[in-house]
């Protein structure tokens, strides 16, 4: 039977990264004979600017793609509303018995999170990197902040969650998953796997 990959992503594939990271890997699988879909949202600017181009590519490899548009309006309302909208197209591409999520980054990651809890569905927890710390890094949240503090929370007790139920895991660097490793969650090092950026 064919598997159905599902890559979820709360970037863009009309962003340069998703051009140049995304779209290759996808089209490879298809080339593989598996069918490929993308949930995506998009930042209308590039969206405009590179969507004729993205569609094009789609339709020579059998992409099916469906997207929503990034939303900044209400700081954190905002976020959850692109999971939401994002989540439904999810739902509207699964295919319960052959579909593997792949989702990248951690809004995503708790999409393949329910989808897996509800229906059995596997899923690769793409991280990136350690998102909640990153924030708090880059003074986008701040400790200080009560709201900021909780979100915090939330994701680094999820962040365990993921790294236990996701059926892959993949890492940009081999000191994230020493990290990982460290934390004695009983994960089997073999399910954590080091793709740079930089790798084709």
């Amino acid at each position: 039977m064919t598997t159905h990959f599902l890559f979820v992503s709360i970037d863009g594939i009309t962003d340069p990264l998703g051009q140049s990271q995304i779209l290759p890997y996808l089209m490879e699988l298809n080339k593989k004979g598996h069918s490929v879909g993308i949930a995506s949202v998009e930042k209308r600017g590039n969206f405009e600017k590179n969507k004729e181009v993205v569609e094009q590519l789609c339709k020579q490899n059998n992409i099916n793609w469906d997207y929503t548009f990034y939303d900044t309006k209400v700081p954190i309302y905002s976020q959850y509303k692109n999971y939401k909208n994002l989540k439904a197209i999810v739902a509207a591409q699964v295919k319960s018995n052959n579909t593997v999520l792949h989702c990248r980054s951690y809004l995503p990651g708790l999409i393949g999170l329910d989808f897996k809890k509800r229906m059995g569905i596997p899923f690769i927890f793409d991280m990136r990197g350690f998102w909640a710390d990153e924030r708090i890094e880059g003074n986008i949240w701040k400790l200080s902040n009560p709201i900021h503090k909780r979100l915090y929370s939330f994701f680094k007790k999820k962040e365990k969650v993921l790294f236990l139920q996701a059926d892959q895991i993949v890492s940009l660097t081999h000191k994230a998953k020493e990290i990982i490793l460290s934390w004695k969650l009983r994960i089997n090092q073999d399910k954590i796997h080091v793709i740079p950026c930089c790798a084709d």
